[in-house]
């Protein structure tokens, strides 16, 4: 178990919460909450690392901060509930924020711990991790807030870190790092069986939609195996103006962030829906002719499931309303064919331009678009 004096009752507060403050201004690159901040201030949570990790205006619990640290470090860190012959201040301790000059730890890309003042390593080659919660101490700003005891792994040996508050600015500001980093320990077991990891979360479907003016919205199925949907709807505005919407089957927690991980384009914004068993997507300048991958970055549901990845694949074809990968005369004798009809899930695509009218608009965008096609 822990040390008896890594959860000591502080009687100097004010003398530590200032020196850590001290340290905290050096840290350059690292962005900080400034200690004048107003206590009325939003609510904000972060990781100390390289670079920092925002767990935006919700506070952590123990799979949102495992979570971040494996992002972060860039090896997989698995939630448990115990962890064996545990001791943060097995000694001699390579790092203690404790003790003067007061230098604060983080984790690091390609499982490394770094001196974040000094943005000097202190420990590398580390290959795996579990975190375990630690229980609730109040921070200098009055919250109450969560620590962690994180267990690192190496080839033949492991380190004990007492991840805690750092610092706050306000009440719900608050700043997490390595606070007590052990010296190693031999691994008894060279290969030690890897600690069970979350489940994944489970992606129901993706489908790209636009509104057809006062027809309302249509989807275009997006399958999860197999090529990709095609999206023929020509945009206005902000060029190549797309929304994608992922479902899940549970409820979701966060998702760290979205990105166009594949393909021409950019993410505009994205959030949680108001079913919050979706997450959509707005994207900006997706140019034609061309396949797109969206990533969705660590993702968690109500069940504290993680995927570190999960993607949307979609093609942008303007005016393939066959959806045969090409745009020829076919698509222009489907247009027409639909002029006047009332746009219904049979005929949508024939919509080009989407403003709830097949019309000779939507012919014209079809020739303009013939001899298109999409890369083999």
């Amino acid at each position: 178990m822990l040390s008896p004096t890594t959860f000591t009752t502080r009687t100097h507060l004010p003398v530590r919460q200032t020196a850590r403050l001290i340290v905290l201004i050096t840290l350059g690159s690292i962005s900080l909450f400034q200690a004048s901040a107003k206590a009325s201030q939003a609510g904000s949570f972060a990781l100390f690392g390289d670079p920092n990790f925002s767990f935006g205006s919700s506070a952590p619990n123990v799979s949102t901060m495992a979570m971040a640290i494996q992002f972060r470090m860039g090896i997989p860190v698995s939630v448990v509930t115990n962890l064996p012959d545990e001791n943060t201040a097995f000694g001699p301790v390579l790092a203690d924020t404790e003790l003067p000059p007061n230098y604060v730890y983080g984790p690091s890309f390609g499982g490394v711990i770094k001196n974040l003042n000094l943005n000097a390593p202190i420990v590398t080659g580390l290959t795996s991790g579990s975190l375990r919660t630690a229980g609730f101490e109040t921070d200098f700003c009055g919250d109450i807030v969560e620590r962690y005891v994180l267990r690192l792994f190496s080839a033949d040996q492991f380190f004990d870190v007492l991840v805690r508050f750092a610092t706050c600015s306000g009440t719900s500001n608050v700043l997490w790092s390595f606070d007590q980093v052990s010296s190693p320990r031999p691994i008894a077991n060279p290969t030690p069986t890897p600690a069970s990891t979350p489940f994944p979360v489970q992606l129901v479907s993706t489908v790209s939609r636009q509104i057809h003016g006062l027809a309302g919205p249509f989807d275009i199925n997006l399958p999860l195996a197999g090529p990709p949907g095609i999206e023929c709807r020509q945009t206005t505005g902000n060029g190549g103006s797309y929304m994608i919407i992922y479902t899940f089957s549970r409820p979701l927690n966060s998702v760290y962030s979205a990105t166009v991980s594949s393909g021409e384009g950019h993410v505009h914004d994205s959030s949680i829906g108001v079913d919050p068993h979706q997450y959509i997507v707005n994207l900006v300048n997706v140019t034609n002719a061309q396949s797109i991958v969206v990533t969705l970055n660590y993702v968690q549901d109500s069940l504290g499931h993680v995927s570190n990845v999960v993607n949307a694949n979609m093609s942008i074809l303007i005016a393939d309303v066959g959806a045969n990968r090409n745009v020829g005369k076919g698509d222009v004798r489907k247009v027409k064919s639909q002029l006047g009809h009332p746009v219904t899930m049979l005929n949508f695509r024939d919509d080009v331009n989407h403003d709830g009218v097949i019309d000779s608009t939507d012919v014209s965008i079809a020739r303009n678009h013939r001899g298109a096609s999409l890369p083999p």
